[in-house]
Order: C-alpha cells, then sequence, then structure tokens
C-alpha cells in the first residue's frame, strides 16, 4: 500500500502554486518590508537584514531581526500572540556536523545568531489588520 500521495497529484498542485508564485513572492516582500519598518520604528536597537543587492530578488520566507533584547522582546511579542521562532535552537556551530570545525568560543557570531536573532514568518496572507495589531504590541511594548 503506497501512502506517498501520486506524482500526478504533487505536480498539478505545483502547477498551480506556479500561476500565483509572482504573488506570493510580492505579497511576502511586503510583509518583509512592513514588519522592518515596523521594529525599526519600535526597537532602538533593532537590526533586520536587507537582500544582498538591489540585483538580488528575495523570496523573504522570514523577517530575520536581532536584538540585544531578544528574550525579553520574544517573551512579550509571544504572550500577545505574535508567533516567533529561534534562528537557532543553540550555538550553530553546535550542531553535531559543525563541530569538527571547532568550539563555539571560536565563533562568536553563532553565539550573536543564538542570542539575539529570531524571525517573524514572511506570510503573504497578512492583510492591514495583521499588521495593525503587530505595530499596536511593538509601539506597547516600546512604552513599556
Amino acid at each position: 500500500y503506497n501512502t506517498q500521495p501520486s506524482l500526478d497529484a504533487q505536480g498539478s498542485l505545483a502547477r498551480v502554486q506556479l500561476r500565483k508564485l509572482d504573488q506570493i513572492v510580492s505579497k511576502r516582500k511586503h510583509s518583509k518590508e512592513t514588519v522592518q519598518r515596523l521594529f525599526e520604528k519600535y526597537i532602538p536597537d533593532v537590526y533586520v537584514p536587507d537582500a544582498y543587492d538591489e540585483r538580488t530578488e528575495v523570496s523573504w520566507f522570514a523577517t530575520p531581526i536581532r536584538t540585544k533584547e531578544k528574550t525579553k522582546l520574544v517573551n512579550f511579542l509571544e504572550a500577545h500572540g505574535v508567533q516567533t521562532r529561534n534562528y537557532f535552537c543553540n550555538s550553530a556551530i553546535e550542531q553535531p556536523f559543525l563541530r569538527k570545525f571547532g568550539k563555539s568560543e571560536d565563533f562568536p557570531n553563532s553565539k550573536i545568531l543564538t542570542e539575539e536573532v529570531f524571525f517573524i514568518g514572511a506570510n503573504p496572507n497578512w492583510d492591514e489588520r495583521h499588521f495593525t495589531y503587530l505595530e499596536e504590541v511593538l509601539k506597547e511594548y516600546s512604552n513599556g
């Protein structure tokens, strides 16, 4: 008994999604730019990376956010229903397949990724209602 979906069904779904690809990429880009603008407006030390250069076309899966206030900010966002994710669950260099390159102390940037970086999904389905709510939460955080 084959529990895998048929390749025909997968192909059909892919064809439908490919027709929407430009729209999805555009919405993800809008989501990332809006989330970035809101965080930069309310969180003083925040850093949100941009595309490498103007020739780079990125379909943002998420908005990476760096701040020294990560733990406090993430706890506040989560308590207010804004889902976040860690960039790494622990130091990147602690991953078993990377240990052969050295100890985590030898790679201070991996510690920064762990302690200061998280992300919020660049959801193509977010509308102004979602962005307004995020802005209210960030405003409350910045006033607290």
